[in-house]
Order: structure tokens, then sequence, then C-alpha cells
């Protein structure tokens, strides 16, 4: 029914010819006549727009007015339904419409004013159904409209937030994964940062080891060239030493005391350097299993209240030389200035 006029728009411009036919004769069916005619012409010119605005007429007295309009009806009782369907079509079209009534929607309505004395109880009915039922039935057929609008909105806010927590946990799962990633590309840093870490401490670990050997062949050199290649220290006579061979032991001592100091730095720096490389070493391996041994933590449910404290204790805590097999700087020099005491006594 929705596009009833429009369908039927040719057959009534031939059909308001016909009635046309009807002017010449007289008497008091050619006003019915002049109605009809004037509403079914304003229809055939916009029927797209009566299809909407009639749409409940359409529906209800849709057929009766076809079978007249294709059957070209003319007799007198076709042409008095046919002025009260016409009536109903303008009422309903027109408290559709935010204007006021014009001809020839008005002139029908007039026609059957609400009220007016009829000749027949057929038109006083069709007046009172025009003026009192028909605005009840518009008002009906908003609300539903309205009532149908609100269940599809309804539905489709359902299916809105069935979509959206689709998403929603589609987004959950990347946060997710994308924590989870974080938390393992903090770890690839924090064991490529120990990595640099080590890689400087074996370098200097490497300059210290040479710096050491370096100073221990320095510590000797003076005692193989003195006792080697200058020969051994005696007086001209033999009797003993002199004083001037006694000054160059003691100076020679003084500088092995001083060598011997700077050995001992030397030691004492390489180990405390290899240490820190053993503590760079634990951090890289615990490094390679600590998400593991949280997983694991959880599962066995664990009584720490932070099973990774343990870990953290040792990753972030400073790293320091362990000085506890590393002899003192000064370990042996009590004994050098005894030997140098009785040399001197001598």
């Amino acid at each position: 029914m929705a596009m009833f006029f429009e369908e039927i728009s040719t057959d009534i411009e031939a059909y308001c010819k016909k009635l046309e036919t009807l002017f010449k004769k007289n008497g008091p069916i050619n006003e019915r006549v002049a109605l009809c005619a004037g509403m079914l012409r304003k229809i055939a010119a916009t029927p797209k727009e009566f299809d909407k605005s009639a749409r409940l007429n359409v529906k209800w007295i849709g057929d009766e007015l076809r079978l007249i309009v294709l059957d070209k009806k003319i007799d007198d009782v076709a042409l008095h339904d046919l002025c009260q369907y016409l009536s109903r079509i303008a009422r309903e079209s027109n408290l559709r419409s935010p204007y006021k009534a014009k001809s020839p929607e008005l002139d029908l309505l007039e026609f059957f004013d609400y009220g007016k004395e009829f000749d027949n109880l057929s038109d006083k009915e069709n007046s009172d159904f025009i003026w009192a039922s028909i605005p009840k039935y518009i008002a009906t057929d908003y609300l539903e409209g309205v009532s149908d609008r609100e269940k599809g909105f309804l539905s489709a806010k359902d299916d809105w937030e069935a979509v959206l927590q689709g998403y929603k946990a589609t987004i959950d799962s990347y946060v997710s994964t994308l924590k989870e990633q974080r938390g393992k590309f903090n770890f690839v840093y924090l064991s490529r940062a120990f990595h640099e870490m080590h890689s400087e401490k074996k370098g200097e670990l490497q300059y210290a080891f040479f710096s050491m050997i370096f100073l221990g062949m320095v510590v000797v050199m003076p005692l193989v060239y003195q006792f080697v290649v200058g020969g051994l220290i005696t007086t001209n006579d033999g009797s003993g030493f002199s004083y001037v061979e006694t000054g160059k032991i003691l100076s020679l001592l003084g500088l092995e005391v001083a060598l011997l100091y700077f050995f001992r730095i030397a030691l004492k720096n390489y180990y405390s350097v290899k240490a820190q490389l053993l503590q760079l070493e634990l951090r890289l391996s615990l490094c390679g299993f600590i998400e593991s041994y949280a997983d694991f933590a959880k599962s066995r449910k664990t009584k720490d209240v932070d099973p990774l404290s343990k870990f953290e204790s040792i990753i972030f805590s400073g790293i320091t030389p362990d000085e506890g097999n590393v002899p003192s700087t000064f370990d042996g020099v009590d004994q050098l200035l005894k030997i140098a005491k009785e040399i001197r006594a001598k």
C-alpha cells in the first residue's frame, strides 16, 4: 500500500475526465462530483505525498477506492462513497500537515462539517468519523511509530553494546599483551645494560691485568739489574759494606717498597674488577629466568609476599668490589723495614 496512489495516478487522471462529463447534468450530485474531481486531481498531481500523509485510510479503504477508479464508476452510490472516502483522505492528510487546510481539502471538510445537518445517516457517521475518530487513530499511529522506533533503538543499543563488549575484550587482550611485551622488553633492556657494563668491565679487567704484570716486572727489574748485571756489592778490601754501598742498598729497598706499593694497588684493582665481573655475570644469569621464576612462584603459591624481592635485592643492589680475599696494600712492609734496619746496623 505504500505506493498506492502512485500506482493508480494514471487511472485517476482518466477517471477525472469521465467525472467532468457529469458537470453538464443538473442535480444535487454535481456538488459531490466537483468535490471528488478536485481532490482526485490534486492526488494525481502529488501521489507520493498522499501515499505518505494518508497511509491509514489507504490501508482501510484503498481496495474500495481502487475499484471505483479502475472501473470508472459514476453511479450515485459510487459517487456517494467516493466523496466520503476522499473526505477521510483529506482529513488525515491535513492533520499530518503543519499547514491549514486549503481547497480542495477545505471544500471537502466543510461539506462534512461537524454538527451539520445531513440528509442521510451515512454522511453524518462519516462526519463524526473524520472529526472525532481519525485524530485518535493518527495519534495512535504516531505512538506506535514511536514505540517501534524505541524498540528498534533498544535493539540497536543491545547490538552496539554486544559489539562494544567484543571490542573491549579484544582491546583488553591487546593491552595485556602489550604489558607482557613491555615487561619482556624491560628485562631485555636491563639485560642489555648489564651486558654493556660487563663488556666495559672485561676491558677494564684486561687493562688491570696488564698493569699488574707490568708493575710486577718493574718491581723485579731493579733487583735483577743490581745483583745480576751490576754484580755483587762489596768493598774494595772485602771487609764489609761501605757507607756508599749501604746507601745504594737503602735506596734500592725504598724503590722496591714504592714499586711494591703500586703493584699491590694494581693487584687490588685487578681482584676488584674481577669481583665486579662475577656480580654482573650473576645478574645476567638472573635476568635469563627471572620471569619464569615469578610465574613458577605464583603457580606454587609461595609464602613470600613478593616472590621477586630476593631477585630485586640482588639485581638492583650496588656493584661493589669484594675485598675479602685481596691482601692489604701494606702487607709485608713491616718485614721489609725490619730487614732494612738489620742491614743498616751491620
